[in-house]
C-alpha cells in the first residue's frame, strides 16, 4: 500500500475556493465590532486618566 502520486497532486492552485458570502460578513463583524466597542472603551478610559 504505497503513496499514489497522483493523490498528492493538488488541482490547480488558480481556483478560487467558493465562500459563503454572508458567512464572511458575520465573521468580519463578529471580529470587528466587539473590537471597536473595546478600542473606543479603552480610548475614554485612558484620556480621563490625564
Amino acid at each position: 500500500m504505497g503513496l499514489n502520486p497522483e493523490l498528492l497532486r493538488s488541482k490547480k492552485t488558480d481556483e478560487i475556493m467558493e465562500v459563503n458570502i454572508l458567512a464572511f460578513i458575520a465573521t468580519a463583524l463578529f471580529i470587528l465590532v466587539p473590537t471597536a466597542f473595546l478600542l473606543i472603551i479603552y480610548v475614554k478610559t485612558v484620556s480621563q486618566n490625564d
